[in-house]
């Protein structure tokens, strides 16, 4: 019987709070909630493009941080689509290194000039072949195009930052 005694107070106060938070609940105004805008931008897409599946590993060597970023991209469309998509990088992060799967297999790209790497990507679009184009918009915005996103199938990308870390009094 004691044991019931001293677990009462507890049923009984988590009892009274589950009823405050039900009765907060309902004197609140609804709140809808937003819904979140698709990752990559896609124009055409039935549906929206899904991250399906997301892997991001670190390295910390000599005061800098090595960030490598593998998004797995699925098309749920019914038609081969290109995509979009836009990021920031917080001050100091460079982009050290980018791949894109073809075949299943991730290859690293070449960096080339700004207006270079455009005229590639259209000339090995137009030749049904598997071209990204990551590329500085302004500041420290950028964007990756895909093409393609094949139907009903996904791509694989990878980043690859690099940014030195802060040094305090401890190391």
């Amino acid at each position: 019987m004691p044991l019931v005694l001293r677990r009462a107070p507890c049923v009984l106060a988590l009892l009274l709070g589950t009823l405050a938070g039900s009765a907060y609940a309902q004197s609140r105004p609804a709140v809808r909630p937003l819904a979140p805008a698709p990752l990559l931008q896609v124009a055409g897409a039935e549906q929206p493009i899904a991250l399906s599946q997301a892997r991001i590993e670190g390295d910390i060597q000599a005061g800098i941080a090595q960030t490598r970023i593998t998004l797995e991209f699925h098309n749920p469309n019914r038609r081969v689509l290109e995509g979009e998509l836009q990021f920031p990088l917080a001050e100091g992060q460079q982009i050290t290194g980018f791949a894109l799967d073809i075949g299943g297999e991730l290859r690293e790209a070449v960096p080339v000039p700004k207006d270079r790497g455009r005229q590639v990507f259209e000339e090995i679009a137009r030749r049904g072949v598997d071209p990204g184009l990551l590329e500085q918009t302004a500041g420290n915005q950028f964007r990756l195009r895909i093409y393609p996103l094949p139907a009903g199938g996904s791509r694989r990308v990878q980043l690859v930052l690099r940014e030195p870390l802060a040094f305090s009094g401890q190391g």
